[in-house]
């Protein structure tokens, strides 16, 4: 991800989630810088036009990213820790969060990272399932993050990331 496709976030993430879920742009710019290396967009290929993101940084299970605040991201470093990804409505049906997935997926690999956490909210979690990620029991300290998701948000890990669509974990 490069900094001129930060504004393409915002308008993204409008799009895509309802006010209560949406972060300020400060945010998720903030969010996007962490780790840039982990963070990916897709571009539609005729225009050159920003269709999908995802926000990603080395972090700790423990230390879930709240809402709408960056103050403790990218804390921690043992997991590949997935903060938001997100497809334009105006391109969804194209397998596009798959493919931005799988390109990511081979990056975090080749540097490393075996195990993935995040917090899939509302209607993503079969999304996530497909990957091999599985919903897990949220640490108390880490409640009431979660909570500010949303009462369907899910807090799922992957311990065993495969290197790639061939590895058969993904379906």
């Amino acid at each position: 991800m490069r900094q001129d496709d930060h504004k393409a976030l915002g308008a993204i993430q409008r799009e895509a989630y309802p006010a209560h879920l949406r972060e300020s742009f400060a945010t998720l710019v903030r969010k996007a810088s962490v780790a840039p290396e982990f963070c990916f967009v897709c571009e539609e290929a005729l225009s050159g036009t920003v269709c999908a993101y995802l926000i990603a940084y080395p972090a700790s299970p423990a230390h879930l990213s709240m809402l709408d605040v960056a103050a403790k991201c990218g804390e921690g470093g043992e997991s590949w820790y997935i903060h938001d990804m997100s497809v334009s409505p105006r391109f969804q049906g194209n397998a596009l969060g798959k493919r931005l997935f799988l390109h990511a997926l081979r990056e975090v690999w080749e540097r490393g990272f075996r195990q993935s956490h995040l917090i899939a909210i509302a209607r993503a979690v079969p999304f996530w399932k497909k990957f091999g990620y599985i919903a897990e029991e949220v640490p108390p300290e880490a409640a009431a993050t979660l909570a500010g998701y949303g009462a369907e948000a899910r807090l799922m890990r992957n311990s065993a990331l495969p290197r790639d669509e061939a590895d058969g974990m993904i379906g």
